[in-house]
């Protein structure tokens, strides 16, 4: 991996030796900061790299560091299209600018908080309210007041007389509201109030949230304390996947009290329930907490998990006081994930000619849920061909981002066209030793080094003339695995498809005008080689009365030194008119009576071998006659064309454009 000098770190641009040198990275752009909740695809600019070696041209990819910040660090990768793996690398900061989003939050609510009526002014007499704004910046800044329920509200615009809001900013986002008496009480007067308390964000749009106080005002003579939770903090440590852990939560009643209830108030994920609560005697009170069934450590942000307890205590004057405690569990875990491929299958494309130097572009992204230990992961690779790459890197940690190394490229002149791997990650630290796999492919590209040549030097196709426009002759196909697709081009009387090599009717045949039609094509591939060939199409009458065979013509290849014909061969023709068996004989073509059709089967038999010096370069064209054996018979003819093979020869070729080149004007 290309490592950019220290002067350049983070900087608009660098260049790394032999790799695409950067011209725009967007650093001001994207420093100058984007508002959150932008539309996705929304246009940031255009990242430019500049290839510096021939032919240009650059491919760039871009990772996050850490998306769970206002600032963002994006690293920029180009590689050149060239195929020289050589990446360059730039980081630039994109800061995500705050909407003003979200109302701020009254956290444990609903308040409520007694006082006694003897209190002097001046004094706090409630401090739980804790409000936040997720938000940033003025849109996190909050102001808390008292607020009349209505204009005309009297009662609620005495409690704003009597109480005071004040607020203390513990950190951003973060406030902590208190209550302070400002007017003396007087329980036979009024024994309790609500407070309307708003919380306001300095936002555009400003956003507020609202939250009511209940205030119960005792005679002086009672002092009441609250319950309280014993052994703070509450801390529990608990294995994933463990059932029913228990554990016992004890409250201190904070006055005389014969009542003390303790529940959970909130438990975000369900996880827990609480006991009875159960009076050991003077005045402490005492519950169990049990789990519903097993943590699951990975559906935790973290490992540590937070829910609230509360206690609430029945004093005289049907008074309830209350409290609550935080409890942390600390889930510890436990090796009950294996490692997962983001995809099932990874296809890589590879030129014969690669550069062994450098990274090949494609990412391959592995996790494992589990932590530490649990989540170390070996990867490597399996398979025939693994030895031509390496893995970078090697071994990860819960998650990692792997790549491919060419250490040698294949050679697709040897046979190696494409490669199939299993790319393997096991964990090596635990016993269950899990695992996961996914496939690679990777496609071998081939370069230009041998010349297109067609199956045959000249072909032969026969078509009756009576076929519609549009019916297939023939496909001329090129011993290659691929094809450079040009645009179709077409003669007259056939249409020829240039990208699968098919030719078909443009116009109706006339066998009475002409019989023989001659097309020539050139093979020409991306590197100038070419080779040519010829079709000789002959045009077959057809006797609108007489029997009609269910083909043009019909092939089958021989061995010279052998009588078997592959694949078999059954003529079959029907006459329209009635339902008499049609009769079948060789009328022509037949070298030494070496085949022997069955009169009424139609089945075609090779008697004794043929010598390749007995055929036309190969090539014997039977010419079979159908006959309806009526008063007088009509008869119909086909050809039947066997290959004698006497060697087989393999080929390598390479993308060819087929071009149709008329040999004579009489074509059209």
């Amino acid at each position: 991996m290309p490592v950019f000098p220290k002067s350049q770190q983070n900087s608009d641009f660098g260049v790394c030796q032999e790799g695409p040198k950067w011209v725009r990275t967007l650093k001001a752009e994207l420093e100058a900061g984007i508002q959150e909740n932008a539309p996705i695809f929304t246009s940031l600019g255009m990242l430019l790299a500049e290839s510096q070696k021939e032919p240009p041209g650059s491919i760039v990819y871009a990772t996050d560091s850490d998306i769970k910040r206002a600032e963002h660090l994006i690293t920029f990768y180009a590689f050149d299209e060239s195929g020289d793996s050589v990446a360059s690398q730039v980081t630039v900061t994109l800061v995500v600018l705050d909407v003003n989003d979200n109302k701020p939050s009254f956290l444990q609510s609903p308040y409520a908080f007694t006082v006694n009526e003897m209190t002097a002014t001046g004094t706090v007499v409630f401090d739980g309210i804790t409000v936040t704004d997720a938000d940033l910046g003025i849109n996190a800044e909050v102001t808390l007041s008292c607020q009349p329920k209505q204009a005309e509200d009297m009662l609620s615009r005495e409690a704003c007389d009597t109480f005071s809001v004040q607020m203390l900013n513990l950190s951003p986002g973060i406030y902590k509201g208190k209550i302070i008496l400002k007017k003396p009480l007087s329980y036979a007067v009024r024994a309790s109030y609500s407070i309307l308390i708003m919380a306001q964000d300095k936002g555009e749009p400003s956003l507020s949230s609202q939250q009511v106080i209940t205030v119960l005002v005792h005679e002086g003579n009672i002092q009441l304390q609250q319950p309280t939770f014993l052994n703070q903090p509450i801390q529990l440590v608990i294995y994933e996947n463990r059932k029913e852990t228990s554990h016992s939560v004890q409250v201190r009643a904070g006055n005389i009290a014969d009542s003390v209830t303790i529940y959970i108030k909130s438990d975000a994920m369900n996880y827990f329930t609480i006991g009875d609560t159960v009076n050991l005697g003077e005045g402490l009170f005492s519950a169990d907490l049990q789990t519903r069934g097993v943590l699951d450590r990975e559906a935790i942000e973290g490992s540590n998990y937070v829910f609230i307890l509360e206690a609430i205590e029945k004093t005289p004057g049907e008074t309830n006081l209350r409290t609550e405690v935080s409890v942390s569990v600390e889930v510890i875990d436990v090796n009950d994930n294996a490692p997962k491929f983001d995809q099932d299958t990874y296809v890589i494309t590879v030129r014969e000619d690669q550069s062994s130097e450098g990274l090949l572009p494609q990412v391959i992204k592995v996790t494992d849920a589990d932590m530490g230990d649990n989540a170390y992961m070996k990867i490597s690779l399996q398979g025939e061909g693994a030895e031509y790459f390496a893995l970078s890197p090697s071994v990860v940690t819960q998650r990692g981002d792997i790549r491919l190394k060419l250490v040698q490229a294949p050679d697709y002149d040897d046979g190696t066209h494409q490669i199939k791997l299993t790319i393997i990650a096991h964990e090596t630290e635990t016993a269950q030793q899990n695992s996961a796999t996914a496939s690679l492919i990777i496609n071998i590209v081939d370069v230009n080094d041998n010349d297109p040549v067609f199956q045959m030097d000249e072909y032969t196709a026969y078509v009756r003339e009576d076929r519609p426009v549009g019916y297939s002759i023939i496909h001329i196909e090129m011993n290659s695995p691929s094809h450079f697709i040009p645009t179709l081009s077409t003669f007259a009387r056939f249409l020829v498809n240039e990208d699968s090599g098919e030719i078909s009717l443009a116009q109706k045949l006339d066998f009475e005008q002409r019989n023989v039609y001659r097309l020539a094509f050139m093979a020409t591939d991306s590197g100038g080689r070419s080779s040519s060939t010829s079709l000789r199409i002959e045009v077959l009458d057809f006797n609108d009365r007489g029997p009609v065979f269910d083909r043009d013509e019909y092939k089958a290849v021989a061995d010279e030194t052998g009588t078997v014909l592959q694949p078999n061969i059954t003529v079959k023709a029907v006459d329209q008119e009635t339902d008499e068996d049609v009769t079948y004989r060789i009328v022509n073509g037949n070298p030494n009576g070496a085949f022997r059709i069955g009169e009424i089967s139609g089945i075609l038999n090779l008697l004794h071998p043929l010598s390749y010096e007995e055929t036309d370069n190969g090539i014997v064209t039977l010419i079979v006659e159908a006959s309806d054996n009526g008063i007088p018979p009509q008869v119909s003819t086909v050809p039947v064309i066997i290959t004698v093979m006497v060697i087989h020869r393999l080929y390598k070729y390479e993308p060819v454009t087929l071009t149709v080149v008329p040999m004579d004007s009489s074509a059209t």
